[in-house]
């Protein structure tokens, strides 16, 4: 329920500032086509923001949660290499989780080492790096899931735009 509303959160928060902050509002509302145009685009923006939240929160969250799984794991070895490596890895691991599992390369940096400590951040496993982990149906429903929530932040801004850049009726005004 949290990513569902942190989700619609950041699609409200996007097409709130499209519309009010930018002075072309009243340009907006005057045709349909344009409405839906800045609806695209809110949706747009809205989803690829919710898309690079979200896997960044993924690898910051391995980051803080898999080094301190305990000594029976290889991390204890590891780990004076991992905190002098550690922003090159998550950038690693969130590369990798931009990524279609299905397209994902075995490595994205040209330091063994920091592929190496990325896949053990990434597998958590006792064996670390020497383990082949990639479980790819897993990965690729976790991957669509974070697609449909990432599609809601999407789906909202577009409503909200669509809402708030309705036609401006003209006011009366008595003298």
């Amino acid at each position: 329920m949290f990513p569902i509303i942190i989700s619609i959160t950041i699609g409200v928060i996007i097409a709130l500032l499209a519309v009010f902050a930018l002075p072309v509002r009243p340009w907006i509302s005057r045709t349909a086509k344009r409405r839906s145009s800045v609806a695209l685009l809110v949706a747009f923006i809205a989803f690829l923001t919710s898309f690079l939240v979200w896997t960044l929160l993924g690898a910051s969250l391995r980051d803080v949660f898999t080094p301190s799984l305990g000594a029976s794991n290889n991390w204890i070895g590891m780990l004076p290499e991992y905190q002098k490596n550690r922003p090159a890895v998550i950038k690693e691991v969130w590369i990798r989780q931009i990524v279609p599992p299905s397209l994902r390369q075995a490595c994205y940096t040209d330091r063994i080492e920091i592929c190496d400590l990325a896949d053990c951040l990434e597998s958590a496993s006792q064996e670390c790096p020497d383990v082949p982990w990639r479980d790819i149906e897993k990965e690729q429903a976790n991957y669509l899931n974070m697609i449909g929530i990432c599609g809601i932040a999407a789906l909202t801004g577009s409503l909200v735009a669509w809402r708030f850049t309705r036609s401006i009726p003209a006011r009366d005004t008595v003298i």
